[in-house]
């Protein structure tokens, strides 16, 4: 997956909120920012808002643990592990 930051949009910022939970619009604005370092803080991930390889290992791995489809599902998984 391609490194992603603040100013980036398209398919892989979707991905990336539709993981996170938050509004998926295919832009990597404040709320995604904001949303992604915390999400790198409580994973012991540098936080610098910066979505690259480790960011995005553990993003998938939490996607794939839940087998997500939905943004439902998605949402819960994000929620339950205190990432919101």
């Amino acid at each position: 997956m391609e490194t992603i930051r603040h100013g980036s949009r398209g398919n892989a910022v979707k991905k990336l909120q539709h993981i996170l939970g938050i509004k998926v619009d295919g832009d990597f604005g404040s709320q995604t920012y904001e949303a992604i370092k915390k999400f790198q803080g409580q994973n012991n991930l540098i936080i610098d808002g910066i979505v690259g390889p480790r960011t995005w290992a553990i993003l998938e791995s939490i996607a794939e643990e839940y087998c997500i489809y939905s943004k439902e599902q998605i949402q819960e998984a994000v929620k339950s592990k205190g990432y919101t």
